[in-house]
């Protein structure tokens, strides 16, 4: 799940569980599900967002502009299929 936010940090929670923290660096945040199984509900998922204070001296390559500052705000949250395959190659086919 990737989670574009307005904010300073974030945490996710699964129930009282912490899945998921992040420093805003301007870049999505990657929440990796995979690990939950099956026990994941979306109405179960908690985000809490810390807003950027003023003055804090955190240094980006694209500054938050003067309305980021002191707030927070979910821009968009995307959840991305991740398939994988396994797959076992005969070593005599290299071999010829």
């Amino acid at each position: 799940m990737h989670v574009n936010y307005v904010g300073d940090k974030g945490r996710c929670r699964l129930g009282h569980r912490l899945i998921s923290d992040n420093f805003n660096n301007a870049t999505p945040w990657l929440i990796e599900m995979k690990h939950l199984g099956s026990q994941v509900e979306m109405p179960q998922l908690q985000f809490e967002l810390l807003p950027i204070k003023p003055g804090y001296k955190i240094y980006f390559d694209k500054a938050p502009t003067k309305e980021e500052i002191g707030t927070i705000d979910i821009k968009s949250i995307r959840v991305i299929p991740e398939y994988s395959i396994d797959i076992t190659l005969d070593d005599n086919t290299y071999n010829k």
